[in-house]
């Protein structure tokens, strides 16, 4: 499984983690391997551009789509 996903507009975005092994507690409490720390990259520059880049319709379809795919 591809921790990205392509949006309808072609766009790739990381996929959200769950609650089980998240990046997240990797990176405060684990051992992050040099993977983890650039999908961390990867996540911090997508958080960038969707709030500080992007228009409110791109950024309403993109967390529309990565809830769906929680789903």
């Amino acid at each position: 499984m591809s921790p990205r996903m392509v949006m309808p507009d072609g766009s790739s975005w990381p996929k959200p983690d769950g609650p089980v092994d998240s990046l997240e507690w990797t990176l405060r409490y684990g051992t992050p391997t040099r993977e983890d720390m650039l999908r961390a990259a990867g996540v911090v520059a997508a958080y960038s551009y969707l709030t500080l880049v992007s228009s409110r319709d791109a950024r309403e379809m993109v967390c529309r789509e990565l809830r769906k795919a929680q789903r």
